[in-house]
């Protein structure tokens, strides 16, 4: 409701300026005898759009819309269009400011741009016809084209080489305002209603296919977040200890992988994660702990080098690590002669109270989230565009968004317009090229319709013409 108020007013503005130039620089009306009767005007103009929706129709690629030439029949238009007294020539002006405006619009792809420039002589035509179209900004013909612009600068890559989906939709809408309207503006509520249904189940399909893809990176970050948990927790468990190669190969290798299966399936109160923990412990007192002096010590390692292999084996098993060095990783653990405790009283307090649900991954990132990029990253919403390869000239560069984020791994991850994931980075290398000017956080666009920003340039415009005129006839009179 603000936004119509809002246009309503810019247009009341525009006209009072437009009335005040006319004050300021009077135009000649034409001779009776050169002034051409409305009908005919309009007649000539329909004559023209049909001839841009023929060359419209033949252009089948958006690199074929966008190198082709509007600006012959937006001329032809206007000029026709002024060839008559009875023709509002602020009507003209202001249509053409407006399509000049989305011409320079950064935010719209250039063949989005070209195939909506082909909509300027049936705008104008409406214009000349319907009193409301300016001053009612829920006409339809002004809604329909808010939509798509709209949806040109959502859906529609920049630099897209392929036949988009709503490239194609867009042009077909134009081409039908083109061959069919006259003078009916029902055709445009009925292309609006149409257009946004399609708009509603493009939608709804690109949204599936990010949340697939966002379910997908959220259950890589799990395991990313599990290994990195069990990794911290198998540190605290050897602190301070000079781990033998053997022990070492086996508990950050193939039974880190085994933790960190129990981990993510079972949980860390389950029998199964217990089980595997403990084969940990086992091995590390046999390893480091056992003094070989002590009989019970003795008694107790012959019964683990009888036990041992049947747990690691069955690990191993789990996570498809080759059975052949699985078996003689078991061997080189239990050839391992303890001759001295190599633990020390800090360690040995460790291991006996780590629990893994104590570990805390954020301190893998401890440094890098001081990074002032990184906390601005960590605060970025979801939706937000950024640019890759922003360095590089535009044919190279990618418009993606953040679809989702984790803030303890630092991964963020991105999607293109259709919800496709293209890429998960860490926190460190998008610092690290946003530094560099490789990437780029795009700022939030404005949610105005098009009209409204289109009508707020218009002002703009006439308020520095307005300027100028009285300025130049002030310095005149003096």
């Amino acid at each position: 409701q603000q936004s119509i108020i809002h246009q309503a007013e810019l247009y009341q503005l525009i006209s009072e300026i437009q009335a005040q130039l006319k004050q300021l620089t009077p135009q000649t009306p034409l001779p009776a005898a050169a002034s051409l009767p409305a009908r005919q005007i309009l007649s000539s103009i329909q004559q023209l759009q049909l001839s841009a929706n023929t060359q419209l129709r033949e252009l089948d690629t958006p690199d074929a819309v966008a190198n082709s030439d509007t600006q012959a029949f937006k001329e032809m238009a206007e000029r026709e269009a002024k060839r008559s007294n009875e023709i509002d020539a602020d009507v003209i002006e202001i249509v053409g400011l407006m399509f000049e405006y989305m011409l320079n619009d950064e935010q719209l792809p250039t063949a989005v741009k070209s195939v909506l420039s082909y909509l300027h002589t049936p705008f104008l035509k409406i214009a000349l016809v319907d009193k409301e179209f300016f001053s009612h900004p829920q006409h339809p013909a002004r809604q329909l084209l808010n939509s798509l612009v709209g949806a040109g600068e959502r859906w529609v890559e920049p630099q897209g080489k392929h036949k988009n989906e709503v490239f194609l939709k867009i042009k077909a809408v134009i081409e039908t305002i083109l061959q069919d309207f006259q003078n009916d503006v029902r055709l445009f509520s009925e292309q609006a209603f149409a257009f946004n249904h399609f708009l509603r189940q493009y939608a709804r399909r690109v949204r599936l296919t990010e949340k697939r893809a966002m379910q997908a990176a959220q259950g890589e970050d799990k395991l990313k977040e599990i290994r990195m948990k069990v990794d911290g927790y198998l540190k605290q468990k050897t602190v301070g200890c000079e781990l033998p190669t053997a022990v070492y190969g086996i508990l950050f290798e193939p039974w880190a992988n085994y933790l960190s299966f129990n981990l993510l399936r079972f949980g860390s109160r389950s029998e199964q994660w217990h089980e595997a923990a403990n084969v940990v412990d086992e091995l590390l007192w046999y390893s480091l702990s056992a003094d070989p002096n002590n009989p019970s010590d003795e008694l107790r390692r012959e019964q683990l080098r009888n036990n041992l292999p049947e747990a690691p084996s069955t690990g191993f098993s789990t996570v498809g690590f080759d059975e052949n060095q699985s078996q003689q990783l078991i061997k080189n653990v239990l050839a391992i002669k303890v001759e001295t405790q190599n633990l020390t009283p800090e360690a040995t307090q460790d291991q006996a109270i780590t629990d893994i649900d104590q570990i805390d991954i954020s301190q893998h990132h401890a440094e890098a989230v001081k990074d002032e990029i990184i906390q601005a990253l960590n605060n970025t919403e979801f939706d937000t565009w950024f640019i890759f390869n922003a360095h590089q000239s535009k044919a190279l560069q990618r418009r993606v968004k953040l679809a989702w984020s984790n803030t303890t791994t630092l991964h963020f991850m991105f999607v293109n317009r259709m919800g496709q994931q293209v890429a998960i980075k860490t926190g460190q290398q998008l610092a690290e090229e946003i530094r560099a000017g490789q990437t780029k956080v795009l700022t939030k666009l404005e949610d105005k319709p098009f009209f409204e920003k289109a009508l707020e340039r218009v002002l703009g415009q006439l308020q520095n013409n307005n300027t100028s005129n009285s300025s130049t006839n002030h310095q005149a009179k003096t």
